[in-house]
């Protein structure tokens, strides 16, 4: 680990090209991260947080940090971990120590906790900890992955790769139950009255493709919200829960689409001849940020050519690219507020933490990991 292809394996099994593939290939993209990754070495999860390989290194936990904060990964000497840093720079710490995290940080809806994802006997696993990396638990057994918060904070729904399902589970590891067969990439409204998925179930076969659908938290009222030739995937929720951005694909092409919750009124917001990705309500409803990957640049290969942020608005009109360089520029992430998007950019060499003003201006780097070697800093989340 400590490379761009580490990235490339577990944030690529993300993008159009992957989901058009079999879920087998699907899974197999997790486990070959874990074991470039080293995660093959045993993390067995422990009953104290003292004991585990997940818990903060400091013995006495410090105050949590005031105003806006970003946690991230980062690999520093190829050791993979989560850091935390205010959105002025300053205050960066680590919190987890040698976690082998993957990439991703998902916070708690009120900053208190955060559920990741960790290479466990050689598998992926759901886990949670407190924001300051305290108490870690392990709270999937199988391959499992994708964690995503109901508005209160009571339950995390999550895909089990093991079965290619949507779970549900508490934050305390109990009372585990399955939602829907056969599904990925789940994402809870924030009404936190449904959840949206993607699957291929009614398409085995040569026809396979991918469809979104929707469920009740207690598994009832499931439909399915697209019937059509196209893919469609990674469904995101507006912010009043009334309609759903995802990402389709057109003539082989992955282009931005929303639509009302109960799937009418669709809407191609994005069009061109190269690939859109990981589309994104901003806070107030009004925009949608999402990831293009200009002539011929491969999601799966980070660095190496253009990836630009753009974004959308959400009733139609022009787009607008908030990046406009020549690097590779992806990951972003909304502040709470929508004034300000973190991202990351890779310089062909690692990759690094920014931030810039919504409208793309006041560009400034982060710091990232302290160290003294070369560091992938990626993947921003913002503390609700």
């Amino acid at each position: 680990m400590g490379t761009t292809d580490h990235f490339a394996g577990y944030l690529g099994r993300r993008t159009p090209e992957d989901h058009v593939l079999a879920i087998g290939r699907f899974v197999a993209l997790l486990l070959a991260i874990c074991l470039m990754a080293g995660c093959a070495t045993p993390v067995v999860p422990s009953p104290s947080a003292s004991e585990s390989p997940s818990a903060s290194a400091s013995a006495s936990v410090p105050p949590p940090l005031e105003g806006d904060v970003i946690a991230f990964h980062s690999d520093p000497g190829g050791r993979d971990d989560f850091y935390e840093i205010r959105a002025d720079g300053t205050g960066v710490r680590q919190i987890t120590d040698g976690a082998e995290t993957v990439a991703f940080p998902y916070w708690s809806p009120d900053g208190s906790r955060i559920a990741y994802v960790c290479c466990s006997r050689g598998e992926p696993a759901v886990w949670v900890m407190n924001a300051d990396g305290s108490n870690p638990i392990q709270l999937t057994d199988a391959p499992s992955g994708e964690p995503t918060w109901s508005a209160d904070g009571a339950e995390i729904a999550y895909a089990s790769y093991a079965d290619e399902s949507i779970w549900l589970v508490r934050p305390d590891g109990t009372q585990r139950r399955p939602l829907s067969q056969q599904g990925a990439g789940p994402t809870w409204s924030p009404d936190s009255g449904r959840i949206a998925f993607f699957s291929r179930r009614d398409f085995p076969g040569k026809d396979q493709r991918n469809e979104l659908y929707i469920v009740n938290e207690d598994g009832t009222g499931e439909i399915r919200l697209t019937n059509d030739t196209a893919e469609d995937i990674l469904p995101d929720w507006s912010p009043d829960s009334s309609r759903l951005a995802w990402i389709r694909t057109v003539d082989g092409t992955p282009h931005v689409f929303v639509m009302n919750a109960d799937g009418s009124h669709v809407r191609q917001l994005t069009d061109g001849p190269d690939v859109d990705d990981a589309a994104d309500w901003s806070p107030d409803g009004s925009r949608i940020l999402f990831v293009r990957y200009l002539d011929g640049a491969d999601p799966l290969t980070l660095g190496q050519g253009n990836a630009e942020i753009f974004t959308v608005s959400a009733d139609g009109g022009e787009e607008v690219n908030l990046t406009r360089n020549e690097q590779w520029d992806g990951y972003p992430a909304w502040s709470p507020d929508g004034l300000q998007i973190a991202y990351g950019v890779n310089d062909g060499q690692q990759f690094n933490l920014m931030l810039m003003d919504a409208d793309g201006t006041n560009v400034r780097a982060l710091p990232g990991a302290p160290a003294a070697v070369t560091a992938n800093d990626c993947c921003p989340a913002w503390r609700p």
